[in-house]
């Protein structure tokens, strides 16, 4: 079996504030293989964006142990090292800066790793942008005269100048119309099998997960929840957060609907707010928790090679209170 690109093992990371300490990530542990497309999956406040940045190395994990290619990832890094992770950001309108040119955006990676001379770096970031499916007629151009969609193509040619080997694409499609996504979405698999590239795919959207990744990590309040491969996940979700957040996803016919899991619950559900749980941190939300749930944290359960959950009511019982009327 192939080594993982990125190790993450135990991974914490938490912030002190006045009056208590925020577990932006509490010790996850993780493993992303060449070629592959991972998504890391989950509400505002999961973590997702925190190990994004520990990964790009913009923060500085409180412990645990981060590895790209065995070795160990931290703010302090080689170039090289740098070189071999790019990144690309949420939003289109603010990722490119106004003042320059798109030559001049798509150059700065080619600047900052010395890679070729000035005519060299024109001739690679025209390249670069025919490969997004952008005319090199748009080397001189202000970012104000392209649309979202072309901004984030820009950003995407950026991310692949110096020809990384992973890339983090922090809610890459969130911030563009569905049909614009469509087609970055598009661009993205297209590149991605060109260049055997390994993407970490940071989002909320889970239409886009099933459309674009290999495998699915889902967290919740700095913890993976479930992990495996999106066929097993979206089949058969574990985890009554996993089901939650699938039942929500927007269909647009009756087979679609069928496919989805049942959640009849308001999905903002919290049967004891006021209550903290000392076990699993969805109890309060979770209309099967039981005793055990709030005073034990579950661990990563395999299920089967492809799919792991932590969840106290695994293997279908869940699936079977359903059926037999219990909840």
């Amino acid at each position: 079996m192939a080594e993982p690109l990125i190790k993450v093992e135990q991974l914490i990371k938490h912030y002190a504030t006045r009056s208590s300490v925020v577990k932006a990530l509490d010790g996850i542990s993780l493993e992303v293989f060449p070629g592959e497309i991972v998504a890391v999956v989950g509400e505002s406040g999961s973590g997702k964006t925190t190990l994004a940045n520990l990964i790009l190395g913009t923060e500085q994990a409180s412990s645990g142990s981060l590895k790209f290619q065995n070795q160990v990832l931290n703010m302090k890094r080689p170039l090289e090292l740098r070189r071999q992770i790019q990144y690309v950001q949420q939003n289109p309108m603010t990722t490119l800066n106004p003042r320059r040119t798109i030559f001049q955006s798509v150059r700065v990676p080619l600047q900052t790793h010395r890679v070729g001379n000035s005519q060299e770096q024109r001739k690679r970031v025209a390249d670069l942008l025919e490969l997004v499916g952008m005319s090199r007629d748009y080397l001189d151009r202000a970012p104000s005269a392209l649309s979202g969609g072309q901004r984030q193509r820009v950003a995407i040619a950026r991310a692949l100048a110096v020809e990384p080997k992973l890339v983090v694409l922090d809610e890459p499609t969130s911030a563009l119309d569905v049909s614009v996504q469509a087609k970055v979405l598009a661009l993205l698999v297209e590149l991605q099998t060109k260049f055997n590239l390994t993407y970490i795919f940071i989002t909320h959207d889970l239409s886009v997960v099933r459309n674009i990744a290999n495998r699915v990590a889902v967290m919740y309040q700095g913890k993976i929840v479930e992990l495996g491969s999106t066929l097993n996940v979206f089949q058969n979700p574990e985890h009554p957060y996993t089901r939650m957040l699938i039942s929500s996803i927007p269909v647009i016919s009756e087979e679609e609907e069928k496919l989805k899991p049942e959640w009849p619950w308001e999905r903002n559900l919290a049967l004891d707010s006021s209550k903290k749980s000392l076990g699993c941190a969805f109890a309060p939300r979770c209309p099967f928790a039981e005793t055990l749930c709030w005073e034990q944290i579950p661990e990563l359960y395999h299920l089967n090679e492809h799919h792991q959950s932590a969840c106290h009511m695994i293997s279908g019982k869940i699936q079977n209170k359903l059926e037999k009327g219990f909840i």
